[in-house]
């Protein structure tokens, strides 16, 4: 892929052209994730990587579903930004994608499992596909491994939101994960919606439970930018953009 110089010559004239070579998502062949393994603290953030490459080896831009992979974790790791353990990951016209992790709070280990999405229309990952002779080793499923361990000596907020109902209308949810924090501190929500410069404190602020968890939910649906802060101000959670509904 790329901008190519073509040259002809016939006879005593010679002329030269440009010609601009791309592929489309349907040409996904191989996935690859790294770091293959990783070693993240107690409720520490961490990132995983996804490259999406041709029979070639060049990236491709998986703009829609054509080559979309889903990606899924088990054990003590969630996706940040998506819904706890399951993600759809499309790349870029870099032809990766970065996907935050979040460490839960209990030591142990996590596998992440990428395939392709059910709906995807890459012609190597159907169903039946035939290798071309000379063609590298087909990819259709790769893993990595987490290893969550140490204790955290900082107080972190760490937050998933997704869509949901409340009270019978469209709305939001946001599940956090604490460390340092003591039961029943509480901790203070900031929104945004699309056009506006400034986030706005919420009123309810949601109370930290015995395993440092919390929840909190409202009713809403436009797209909606959340993050978190401790009481005091001092610590921020990440942010995380849920969709309209």
């Amino acid at each position: 892929t790329g901008t190519h110089d073509v040259t002809i010559t016939s006879g005593g004239i010679t002329l030269t052209t440009k010609v601009h070579v791309t592929n489309a998502s349907s040409d996904a062949y191989s996935m690859e994730v790294s770091p293959a393994t990783q070693k993240l603290d107690r409720g520490a953030f961490g990132t995983i990587k996804l490259t999406v490459k041709d029979p070639y080896g060049n990236i491709v831009d998986t703009v829609d579903d054509s080559g979309a992979v889903a990606m899924s974790v088990t054990g003590e790791v969630l996706f940040g930004g998506y819904t706890n353990t399951q993600a759809s990951v499309t790349t870029g016209t870099a032809g990766t994608a970065s996907v935050v992790l979040i460490a839960s709070n209990t030591a142990g280990t996590a596998v992440i499992t990428v395939i392709p999405k059910a709906s995807n229309g890459a012609y190597a990952w159907r169903t039946g596909y035939t290798v071309p002779t000379g063609f590298p080793t087909l990819t259709t499923s790769v893993t990595a491994a987490v290893e969550v361990t140490g204790t955290s000596t900082t107080k972190t907020i760490a937050i998933t939101g997704s869509r949901t109902t409340v009270s019978g209308k469209p709305g939001i949810e946001v599940d956090g994960v604490t460390t340092g924090f003591t039961t029943g501190d509480v901790v203070k929500p900031f929104t945004k919606f699309p056009g506006a410069t400034e986030y706005t404190e919420g009123s309810a602020r949601p109370a930290i439970d015995g395993l440092g968890d919390f929840t909190w939910k409202r009713k809403t649906g436009k797209k909606t930018y959340v993050y978190f802060k401790s009481n005091d101000d001092v610590i921020k959670s990440n942010t995380v953009i849920i969709p309209a509904a």
